[in-house]
């Protein structure tokens, strides 16, 4: 399956989308790295459904997995929430459509 990489760089406190929804179709997360300026709790979503919280004082960055490690929901978007407006930057591997 077709695989597509993106930058992130956010640093909005709240919600920030990385990926819009597309309709119908999961985006499915194969990976990620980011770094964060300073400590914050960031949490992967689809839409307003937390998929992955974590808490951040320097950065992580996952392993590789084809199959996925979380996916959102058909036709929502992927978002980043952060807790406090601190910048996080990093990348994020992914592919759209079924698992």
């Amino acid at each position: 399956m077709p695989r597509d990489s993106t930058p992130i760089n956010v640093s909005d406190a709240g919600d920030n989308t990385l990926i819009e929804a597309v309709a119908g179709q999961p985006i499915i997360v194969l990976g990620y790295r980011l770094t964060v300026a300073d400590a914050v709790e960031v949490v992967f979503k689809s839409a307003a459904t937390e998929l992955e919280p974590l808490i951040l004082g320097t950065g992580i960055s996952s392993a590789h997995a084809e199959q996925g490690l979380f996916a959102t929901q058909p036709g929502e978007a992927l978002v980043l929430n952060l807790s406090d407006a601190i910048a996080v930057k990093g990348g994020l591997t992914y592919r759209v459509g079924n698992y």
